[in-house]
């Protein structure tokens, strides 16, 4: 009779040591696939996670998981978990805290060869998300170390600012610009025409970017490219039926100087005749 009862006794032992720790199965189901237990992924470690929702944090883990935010800007954001039930919760903060027991985080190693700027011919014109303007942008990197944001939407210079990169999106961080603009159009209206600009595309005039668009019944072409001068731009209009009397608001931000090869300034509006507005140039000097 002894041997059954060891035998039995050994069975146990054996099932207890293979039952897995609490919560690894909602854990395989919920979570495995962004986060692995001491190397940070598609979202933090679990050793991570343990530092930051210790045992007496396990309510702010609950309410975390059910509506995440955005800890680490690197990281993709975590849905929310709200559909998983509160105990299973509880079960997945329990074996993250017993599965990260003594370990710590593993650096992670790049999973893709550091990018490296292609070189790029200037002047270049680039689609991109750049901050403080509409999302219908671009930015016109000229020759110098200049790049302009030219907002479509209004048809106008958003702002200038300084910038030794051609891919914007690598010049940029997080919605960042590589340096301060030191010139910012402030004017409600660039134009002195009552109706709201319809942009009509753009096209590259040795490699600078001639923006077309319309004004009511006048249509206008507005030609970027370098100036004379370091830090200096210049834009050259095309008007097609202008009105007889026209004015820019040339209102900004910024110490540069602006003069214009043809009108007159009383301050900083530009007035021209229908017959000076068909063809002129502004010079943008930074001191």
């Amino acid at each position: 009779m002894s041997r059954p009862i060891l035998f039995l006794a050994l069975t146990g032992q054996f099932a207890l040591a293979q039952t897995p720790p609490t919560g690894e199965a909602d854990y395989q189901v919920n979570c495995i696939a962004c986060h692995q237990i001491d190397t940070k992924t598609g979202g933090p470690s679990l050793v991570a996670i343990a530092e930051t929702y210790p045992k007496e944090k396990e309510a702010e883990f609950l309410a975390w998981a059910k509506a995440p935010g955005k800890k680490d800007l690197a990281l993709i954001e975590m849905p929310s978990m709200a559909h998983v039930p509160d105990d299973a919760l509880i079960r997945i903060h329990d074996y993250i805290l017993t599965v990260t027991t003594d370990k710590k985080e593993q650096k992670s190693k790049p999973q893709f060869p550091q990018f490296r700027e292609p070189h790029r011919k200037l002047p270049y014109v680039v689609h991109c998300f750049l901050p403080d303007t509409s999302p219908a942008s671009l930015g016109v990197v000229l020759p110098g170390n200049l790049t302009l944001c030219w907002d479509t939407e209004s048809c106008r210079v958003s702002y200038v600012w300084h910038n030794s990169k051609t891919n914007l999106a690598n010049g940029m961080w997080l919605g960042k610009l590589s340096s301060k603009p030191f010139y910012r159009e402030t004017g409600e209206a660039f134009f002195s025409l009552a109706e709201k600009p319809t942009y009509l595309g753009f096209r590259l005039i040795e490699g600078y970017p001639e923006f077309h668009y319309r004004i009511g019944e006048t249509e206008v072409r507005d030609l970027i490219r370098n100036g004379s001068t370091a830090d200096t731009w210049q834009r050259t209009f095309t008007l097609t039926n202008p009105p007889a009397k026209f004015s820019l608001n040339l209102a900004h931000e910024g110490s540069v100087t602006i003069t214009s090869d043809k009108g007159k300034f009383t301050g900083d509006v530009l007035t021209l005749t229908g017959d000076e507005a068909k063809s002129f140039t502004l010079t943008f000097s930074k001191p």
